[in-house]
């Protein structure tokens, strides 16, 4: 997934006030939407732990937009997180050598893991692994999803979807 990085200001900072961002390859899936390749913009320093912020950090963030650049066309769009399905990313993006990796290690022997069949509320589905680390009697996949945040992570392969808790249908245990 090499796209090219406009390198044009970004229209979504006001003038005097630029915060460092890098770039991050994303599919982004929005209800009743194909996916779209984008753009994240992510800050250098996350605001809730050391190192860069992930995508998590941004998806789980309190405000009701952030931008996306579309290489295709190079265009910023302001995305409203309500709308979107799953985001995905390679693994690669979740993991950072200053802050740790926001995955839980299924080697972990204080984690529990389940394969997960997700159907959404538009009626496209998703499939992989969850991970989670919960005190002993609470380990349940329900337990899970009860503690998880908005957008919580789905591991497949050499990807993450970073799934919208709220536009899940149904889950089924694979």
């Amino acid at each position: 997934m090499a796209y090219p990085v406009p390198r044009e200001r970004d229209p979504t900072v006001s003038e005097g006030y630029a915060v460092p961002k890098h770039r991050v390859e994303a599919a982004l899936k929005l209800l009743h939407e194909e996916p779209l390749r984008v753009l994240l913009h992510l800050s250098e320093r996350a605001a809730r732990h050391s190192g860069r912020e992930h995508p998590s950090d941004l998806l789980n963030d309190d405000g009701r937009f952030f931008p996306v650049t579309v290489p295709s066309d190079g265009q910023v769009r302001l995305v409203r997180r309500r709308s979107i399905v799953w985001v995905e990313v390679a693994r690669e993006y979740r993991e950072d050598p200053e802050g740790g990796s926001p995955l839980v290690s299924p080697d972990d022997p204080e984690s529990a893991t389940a394969s997960v069949r997700i159907q959404f509320e538009d009626g496209s589905r998703s499939e992989g692994r969850v991970c989670w680390v919960l005190p002993q009697g609470r380990r349940r996949v329900r337990d899970f999803l009860d503690a998880a945040d908005l957008f919580f992570p789905v591991q497949a392969g050499d990807t993450v979807r970073l799934v919208n808790l709220d536009r899940i249908a149904l889950i089924e245990l694979a």
